[in-house]
């Protein structure tokens, strides 16, 4: 598990001399998407990797639905950068116009699957990052966040 100082140290690394670009680098869009897929045989996986501003694969499940027709949805998000992945879960209104995060425990039936993914990702040797990783990664600069942090620079940069 790489801490603090060496996660700078690497994502300064591979941000010189500007930021990755996944298409050109040919990283694989469908990484992990088979094995996420067979953890959530009978849920949708929906594969929204992009390279646009992005540096992972991105992976939405639904997960859910609350008895007055809310959506839940777990996002994981793994990163090409180091071997670093997030996750959390995403509760949508009825028609998808309002969106806010959900922590896991305040949703029952997230918590086994979030621990799900936390094991596949384990196993594979990938750390979690979560919001406490919000430091500013000095000497980065990034197309559209005005500051560059961590978990900007390791998933999305917006």
């Amino acid at each position: 598990m790489l801490t603090r100082d060496e996660l700078i140290s690497e994502i300064q690394s591979k941000f010189t001399p500007s930021c990755p670009n996944g298409m050109l680098l040919g990283w694989d869009r469908n990484r992990f998407y088979d094995l996420i897929s067979s953890l959530f045989v009978g849920y949708k996986v929906i594969n929204q990797t992009d390279f646009n501003y992005s540096y992972c694969n991105s992976f939405d499940i639904e997960i859910g639905r609350s008895p007055i027709g809310q959506i839940y949805v777990l996002t994981i998000k793994i990163s090409f950068i180091v071997d670093a992945y997030t996750v959390h879960v995403t509760e949508y209104s009825r028609d998808r116009n309002r969106a806010k995060l959900v922590q896991g425990e305040e949703v029952p039936e997230t918590k086994h699957k979030i621990e799900k993914i936390k094991r596949l990702m384990e196993q594979k040797g990938f750390q979690e990052i979560n919001d406490e990783f919000n430091d500013i990664v000095s000497g980065v600069e990034l197309e559209l966040a005005e500051e560059a942090t961590i978990g900007k620079c390791l998933f999305d940069d917006f």
